[in-house]
C-alpha cells in the first residue's frame, strides 16, 4: 500500500490515525 494513500498507524503521533500520512 501507497504511504501516500495510507494514514500513520502509530498512535504516537498528535491525533493518531486522524494525522496526516507519514511519508518517509
Amino acid at each position: 500500500m501507497p504511504a501516500s494513500a495510507q494514514p500513520v498507524m502509530t498512535t504516537s503521533a498528535p491525533g493518531g490515525a486522524f494525522s496526516p500520512p507519514l511519508v518517509t
